[in-house]
């Protein structure tokens, strides 16, 4: 049967509340808003790292404070359920990575290590604190929950403090292993800012260090088993700079794990070194230098390598001007067989798809799409596609921690223009970029993060974040708790699945991206694919009245229309399935546009009496749309959307 629609209104048209925000492909009159939980502010140098824990429930902050400060927040409510504060009196200073989290632990590093015990949070929040070593670069905590391994800092006998490589078990907090090796000084001459430090899975971890000879850095990796076949504490089991292996050329500054566990890359600044992780045979696969031995990085790259289990992909610098070039890329197989492209612009930033057959890379002049499955005979590697969206006028840090990142087919990408961020969402499904969206924030880039699900991106500057559904391209929050900020040492935002958690000095958001909503019933295959699916943006309240509907995957071109009823259903309809029980109540028609999206606002003055959404109560939400190329009845429905109002 039709959903029908007693006096039904009109779409209402909400206009951007960012004058000259750039352009958004959204359904007119969209909802442009999240849920924003919480603002808070912090003292001293304000907040520089989060994580989320696993089961999203909590928040865990590094407030850089003379004596590092760890913060515990409750993601659903926004409260501040835990603050301690270190003894050590040492500044937090620069660090790579400073928060790990479990769902029961979190641990923090600053002048020391801060292990907190999150299911204890009223009473006793903090279960250890260890000196570190001066500014402790980086942490990792192992996939099974059990150790955090921690690339400490500098040696410093003022404060007492010794830097090397630490080992911790979570359960009690106590020191399980220590090795020697000092982290790189900062600032330095004599190499770039390294941007990661150590790796770990459940068997190893591996640690990088620096070695100073005259004005030149070397780097030292440290192999660990974590597990050793005789028991007992975990052990060092390899390491460069002994028995004829010699240490890499070039300060140490970046690593990556593959994910099956079965190697580790290390990116020092002028080679690429590749270990093979087997316990106490632990080894070397091999060592290079990049093609035509581009380098040193001179601080423009944030990221520089990253693996698939099979693959290593690594971007560098190249300053020979016999190339004319600004970038290089190399990749790498595991027996060390090596293609390279040279590129325009300074490196940047580069990341992995989830099937690990695709690369992009992005250097301050253009996006670029590698394919790594082909493997050409020569030498030389071809880009499958590139593109140069806007020139960004700043590399370094001044372009954001992180400027690209990518889930599915989706690529979201940060170019800095001067005191604003270039937002561009890009299709690559056809192994070309393809613009869905992009638009202009008002702020300066730090970072940006996607969902596991891949659903939204957050974007964060030095004062505000925007959040964008990647459905659709749209931007549906932009949001601004403070006017001014500066850069944080480590990240600018971090995500799950509901929720964002933006910062930066002086201030942090904790942003809910709609988790009252949930999917029901099924959608089934239409001309276009596996089917057509709806989601929500805005928020669930009543007195925002800023709810959006989306749907998804359907025949671009086409008409249909959202509806709703308090019921549920699950019968055959058309070529897919009736999921809301009647009454049912329906919006006007809405097309279907570019990328097969349409979108209706919802204005909850102007619904029927007889279909008033109120707080507390919960309604269902469904689309209907045309479908000629599908045969059959020609029509098809998404899945249902559940979603529980609230004030």
């Amino acid at each position: 049967m039709e959903p029908r629609s007693p006096g039904a209104a009109e779409p209402l048209v909400r206009p951007s509340r960012r004058a000259g925000g750039g352009q958004t492909p959204a359904a007119p009159g969209v909802a442009e808003a999240q849920f924003v939980v919480a603002d808070e502010g912090g003292a001293s140098l304000g907040y520089d790292d989060a994580e989320i824990t696993p089961d999203g429930r909590y928040g865990v902050l590094r407030e850089n404070t003379a004596q590092t400060t760890a913060r515990v927040y409750d993601l659903k409510t926004g409260a501040k359920l835990a603050q301690v504060q270190a003894v050590v009196p040492s500044w937090s200073n620069v660090c790579e990575d400073a928060v790990a989290v479990t769902n029961t632990r979190g641990c923090v590093i600053g002048c020391s290590l801060l292990i907190l015990d999150l299911t204890n949070l009223a009473t006793a929040p903090l279960l250890a604190e260890h000196p570190v070593g001066h500014q402790p670069r980086d942490l990792e905590i192992t996939p099974d929950g059990t150790m955090v391994v921690v690339r400490g800092g500098l040696t410093d006998p003022g404060y007492g403090l010794t830097g090397g490589m630490y080992i911790f078990d979570l359960a009690t907090g106590n020191q399980l292993a220590y090795a020697p090796g000092e982290a790189p000084e900062y600032p330095s001459s004599r190499h770039s800012f390294d941007v990661d430090s150590v790796v770990v899975d459940d068997d190893h971890a591996v640690c990088t260090s620096v070695i100073y000879s005259g004005s030149d850095a070397f780097t030292r990796v440290t192999i660990w088993d974590l597990h050793p076949a005789g028991g007992g504490a975990p052990q060092v089991v390899f390491e460069t700079g002994s028995a004829g292996i010699p240490d890499q050329l070039g300060g140490p500054h970046d690593l990556a794990m593959t994910p099956d566990g079965s190697h580790v890359a290390v990116r020092s600044e002028l080679a690429v070194g590749c270990y093979a992780l087997n316990h106490g045979a632990s080894s070397r696969a091999f060592y290079k230098r990049l093609a035509g031995d581009p380098g040193p990085f001179g601080d423009c790259a944030l990221d520089s390598i990253e693996v698939t289990n099979d693959r290593i992909a690594t971007i560098s610098r190249q300053s020979n001007p016999a190339y004319n070039t600004g970038a290089q890329v190399d990749i790498f197989d595991l027996s060390g067989d090596r293609k390279f492209d040279r590129i325009s612009g300074d490196p940047h930033d580069l990341t992995i798809d989830e099937t690990g057959t695709r690369l992009v890379v992005r250097t301050h002049k253009r996006l670029f799409l590698y394919d790594l499955v082909f493997w050409p005979l020569g030498p030389e590697v071809t880009p499958l596609h590139t593109v140069y969206p806007v020139w960004s006028t700043h590399t370094s840090w001044g372009a954001g921690m992180d400027s690209v990142e990518m889930h599915g087919t989706r690529v979201v990408s940060l170019f800095r223009v001067h005191g604003n961020t270039e937002v561009y969402v890009h299709e690559v499904g056809a192994d070309i970029f393809e613009e869905v969206s992009h638009h202009t924030m008002d702020d300066m880039p730090v970072d940006l993060a996607i969902t596991p699900d891949g659903s939204f991106c957050a974007v964060s500057g030095l004062h505000s974040i925007d959040v964008i559904d990647l459905n659709t391209g749209a931007v549906t929050l932009e949001h601004e708790p403070v006017t001014i900020g500066s850069y944080p040492w480590c990240d600018g935002v971090v995500v799950d699945d509901d929720h964002a958690l933006a910062f930066g000095v002086h201030w942090l958001s904790i942003v809910d991206l709609f988790s009252a909503s949930t999917n029901y019933c099924s959608s089934s295959p239409n001309s276009v694919g596996a089917g057509g699916h709806i989601h929500a943006t805005g928020s669930p309240s009543i007195a925002a009245n800023d709810l959006g509907l989306w749907a998804t995957g359907v025949p671009t071109g086409e008409f249909g229309m959202f509806f709703y009823g308090a019921g549920t259903d699950s019968t055959p309809y058309g070529n897919g399935w009736m999921c809301v029980g009647g009454p049912l109540f329906r919006f006007p028609p809405a097309a279907v546009g570019a990328w097969g999206v349409a979108g209706q606002p919802v204005d909850y003055a102007t619904l029927p009496a007889a279909g008033a959404i109120t707080a507390g109560s919960t309604w269902r939400f469904q689309y209907h749309y045309r479908d000629p190329a599908g045969g059959g009845s020609q029509f098809n429905l998404t899945e249902g959307l559940e979603i529980l109002f609230g004030i």
